[in-house]
């Protein structure tokens, strides 16, 4: 089975309205929001779900500092595929739990401190969740459910001894059952004979070549290595929890063994992804996760960018996308770092978590949204390009679109010494065509924003008069037909939720509205620079007016509707003015 969706409430950070994150749209979930919105509560909530003996803590939850702390609630929804998974179901006499359209429902409540969860099924057939159901929570977790790999922030020598430990035992444990089974049907006579088998797999040996292939991509003077770290004893449940220690070869220093916990934290959070990485192998992952379809994992990943050099992050990101791939791996990350957000990849989401008098808000989107088609997947990779910052919009509380460089320059110059500037971000969109394209993203995503873009004019002009179709109708201005579509944007934003956009206008043009040129010496951005450092902020120059109404809850200013721009815009005197005509 794979993970569908969770629905968390009532636990740690997150408020008992809920959030809901959904992995139909990709197994590569990115979770962002401020500190203390419940990014880590959403991480935690699948292995405290997964762990059948978790009874929780005071602080687990939410509001317990006021006394009137209501229940933890957490639900998972599993896909189950036609195959293996729907077959062991079948023979578990579990194909009851199935939904018609393939999802399996389990909800597990807390109401006490220290007090263990009540189970919960969804029945299909009575429409309606009933008390256990669905067999023992621990064969459910141990058989069904993707294992949670927890990588803290700050990751230890011990928290990867156990990752490795956790996958390679699962593993050989499979391989044994598929490859020993006779052995193991001899119990007691047998045992060292399956130790002696054990011994000659050369998985550990395996494990270190692929473990090394990418580790070195990113650290190349060191290498890993991954041995046994418990002899044998005879005992069949030594053989199956045999432990594995983890060591870093210095290649600089004739291969010098050093133990992990010497390395600095980046060396070693990125040894437990790499270990990750390499279980997609094939020629590992066969027994226990079937194709792609099938996932094995939940990786619970805290902060991947922490300790990273920057030109390390960008491998990371890499790193992370293609995790996921045709793997047994789903992928679960809270992060604060625009850089690790790729909106051109297929098969990633994104969850935006807020919190809003108490209530904890949500806002979740994929490719349907990014990259529904190829030429939207070129078009989000051209920005991408374009623009390596551009993810930062998702974690601001207020974005200025604008149209190009001037603008973004002159604006963020007027903002810099102002308080709420640190809320606030300015985005480059590169051109008008692009605003609303964004305007969308930030719409479904509830982040306010504001909308600065030309009026410009009506028709395309050419040797003094307006070009004309051959049917002698004037051709018009697909910049000025953009900006019906802004507005109706902006309204549209509006109907969400109310004040989450705003527009000003410059007519016709930036450059008209502040009688303003570009020295051609110096260039359009340090003209612009220059030009912002001159302007009087408590002036009434059009962007200054702009820039001090946008901070404020509600406008003085007029509202820039279409209507207000059909009649501010005076097409024959701009035209004029413009030199476009005679």
């Amino acid at each position: 089975m794979k993970v569908a969706g969770m629905h968390v409430a009532g636990f740690r950070s997150i408020a008992s309205n809920g959030v809901y994150v959904s992995f139909l749209d990709g197994d590569a979930i990115f979770v962002f929001g401020r500190n203390n919105a419940g990014k880590t509560s959403i991480l935690k909530a699948y292995e405290f779900f997964c762990n059948a003996k978790s009874k929780p803590q005071r602080s687990d939850f939410y509001n317990f500092m006021h006394g009137d702390a209501l229940d933890i609630e957490i639900e998972l929804i599993f896909s189950v595929k036609d195959g293996e998974d729907r077959q062991k179901l079948a023979d578990g006499n579990l194909e009851k739990w199935i939904s018609p359209d393939g999802f399996v429902r389990i909800r597990k409540v807390w109401s006490e401190v220290g007090g263990q969860g009540v189970k919960y099924t969804y029945d299909p057939r009575a429409d309606a969740f009933v008390k256990g159901g669905f067999g023992g929570f621990d064969t459910l977790v141990s058989h069904y459910a993707p294992t949670p790999v927890y990588i803290p922030p700050v990751a230890t020598e011990d928290d990867l001894k156990k990752i490795v430990g956790d996958i390679l035992k699962k593993h050989i444990a499979q391989k044994l059952k598929d490859e020993c089974g006779e052995i193991l049907d001899r119990a007691d006579a047998a045992f060292r004979e399956l130790e002696e088998a054990v011994s000659v797999m050369d998985e550990t040996a395996k494990v270190n070549t692929l473990a090394n292939e990418y580790f070195q991509k990113i650290f190349p003077d060191h290498a890993l290595k991954i041995s046994s770290a418990n002899a044998g004893d005879g005992r069949l449940e030594t053989l199956l929890s045999k432990s594995f220690d983890v060591t870093v070869v210095n290649e600089r220093l004739a291969e010098e063994q050093q133990p992990l916990s010497s390395q600095g934290d980046g060396v070693v959070r990125q040894a437990i992804f790499n270990f990750i990485g390499i279980v997609k192998n094939r020629e590992l992952i066969e027994g226990f996760a079937n194709g792609g379809d099938r996932k094995g994992f939940l990786i619970l990943f805290e902060e991947p960018e922490v300790y990273l050099h920057p030109s390390k992050m960008r491998l990371m990101r890499e790193k992370l996308y293609s995790i996921v791939t045709n793997s047994p791996f789903q992928l679960l990350c809270a992060s604060h770092s625009p850089q690790l957000i790729d909106l051109s990849k297929k098969h990633t989401s994104l969850v935006r978590i807020t919190k809003n008098d108490e209530i904890t808000e949500y806002y979740q989107a994929g490719e349907q949204l990014f990259a529904p088609d190829k030429d939207a997947k070129d078009f989000m990779h051209m920005l991408m390009n374009f623009d390596p910052h551009i993810c930062e919009v998702f974690f601001a509380d207020n974005v200025i679109l604008v149209e190009g460089d001037t603008e973004a320059i002159v604006l963020r110059s007027l903002l810099e010494d102002s308080e709420e500037h640190r809320e606030v971000f300015v985005l480059n969109t590169g051109t008008k065509n692009n605003i609303p394209f964004f305007q969308n993203v930030l719409t479904h995503f509830g982040i306010k924003h504001t909308v600065i873009h030309d009026a410009d004019l009506r028709y395309q002009y050419k040797h003094g008069q307006i070009s004309r179709k051959g049917d002698g109708e004037p051709k018009a201005n697909s910049a000025w037909t953009l900006n019906a579509k802004i507005w109706e944007n902006i309204v549209a934003s509006n109907s969400q939720k109310e004040g989450l956009a705003r527009r000003y206008v410059h007519i016709v043009d930036f450059e008209s509205a502040h009688g303003y040129s570009y020295d051609a010496n110096e260039g359009k951005p340090f003209s612009a620079f220059k030009f912002g450092k001159l302007l009087d902020k408590g002036g009434d120059q059009p962007v200054v007016q702009f820039s001090r109404d946008m901070l404020k809850e509600v406008s003085d200013l007029d509202e820039a509707s279409q209507e207000w721009i059909e009649v501010n815009v005076d097409e024959e005197y701009w035209a004029r003015v413009k030199g476009l005509i005679s």
